[in-house]
């Protein structure tokens, strides 16, 4: 069951409501008219569902129908356990403006969609529905596949995109995508792509995380300048040479982000030559390790991100000088 539209005409319950542990529920828009629970409400554990804004009004949301008072008469209000944006009572009123509600049409899917032959690629509407958006992650996991053509309706991946074909060349079919809400993690740390350009994710303005392992050929990620925000780890290298990304030259595809959640790990890329694409990053969430890259001598793009204030009189409480 993907969605509760069956249920768009109900504007009452009168005991508890609850929604537990369904694999495939996205959203709550089919109860956007729904304005008073007489007992409990509890939505909780769907881990699919991100998109609570249709009971919102429900939830006290100043909406023209409502005044901004709960529409649940019980005790207890649970909503916890989901996707992010609707862990909370908080999370979901923040979500609601009275904005009109829309929804993708979602893969035919209840878990991660993980593909590992060219012939599953190829057949991906047939298995998976004519749909734009991944309810969980997508995973390429052959080393037979070599290219994503089947994959060319998709707009949003729910989850994390793995690409961990070794002979994986062309990625063109995933140039629709605009969003990407885990991480995007090119190699899997025993090998890495055929890829020498991120360039078919142009379009990609939301992205959760990147990992990018043992991609011998990747010479630049300028696909990936329309991101501003990464929510999570950024790890590019590690602290085994044999997954360093050796022609990777720059780092000008990341020029647009201003903020990491996560960590920062930069390391054993040998062909790294300078941090210029890192000059407008203002915050790392956690650690900052820049290590082992041997061609490296230009950091001068993280110095603001250190606390380079412009004064010739600056002093780095990082540094040992």
């Amino acid at each position: 069951m993907a969605q509760l539209d069956g249920l768009s005409g109900v504007t009452s319950i009168g005991g508890d409501f609850y929604i537990q542990y369904n694999l495939s529920i996205a959203d709550l828009n089919g109860l956007l008219t729904l304005e008073a629970v007489g007992g409990k409400l509890v939505i909780q554990g769907n881990a699919a569902l991100g998109a609570c804004e249709g009971i919102a009004p429900l939830l006290g949301a100043t909406v023209p129908r409502r005044g901004g008072t709960s529409g649940v008469g019980g005790n207890q209000t649970i909503v916890s356990g989901n996707r992010a944006g609707c862990n909370s009572v908080e999370e979901v009123l923040a979500s609601y403006s009275g904005q009109a509600l829309t929804r993708p049409s979602y893969c035919a899917a209840s878990s991660t969609i993980t593909l590992i032959s060219q012939d599953q690629v190829d057949g991906f509407v047939t298995t998976y529905g004519d749909c734009d958006a991944t309810p969980y992650g997508l995973t390429i996991d052959s080393n037979t596949i070599t290219q994503v053509n089947g994959l060319s309706n998709l707009v949003t991946i729910k989850g994390d995109l793995k690409l961990y074909s070794s002979q994986l060349s062309d990625i063109s079919g995933l140039s629709n995508l605009t969003t990407i809400e885990g991480d995007l993690r090119v190699g899997d740390g025993s090998e890495g792509t055929a890829l020498t350009n991120l360039d078919a994710l142009s379009n990609v303005t939301t992205l959760g995380g990147l990992w990018l392992f043992g991609n011998d050929q990747l010479e630049n990620i300028d696909g990936l300048s329309q991101v501003t925000t990464i929510t999570g780890d950024v790890l590019i290298g590690s602290s085994s040479t044999a997954q360093a990304n050796d022609r990777l030259v720059q780092l000008d595809g990341l020029s647009g982000v201003t903020s990491i959640g996560g960590d920062f790990y930069l390391q054993y890329n040998p062909s790294i030559a300078d941090l210029n694409g890192l000059l407008a990053l203002e915050t790392v969430g956690g650690k900052l390790v820049i290590q082992g890259n041997a061609a490296l001598g230009a950091c001068e793009g993280i110095a603001p991100l250190l606390g380079y204030d412009g004064s010739e009189t600056w002093w780095c409480k990082w540094c040992w000088w």
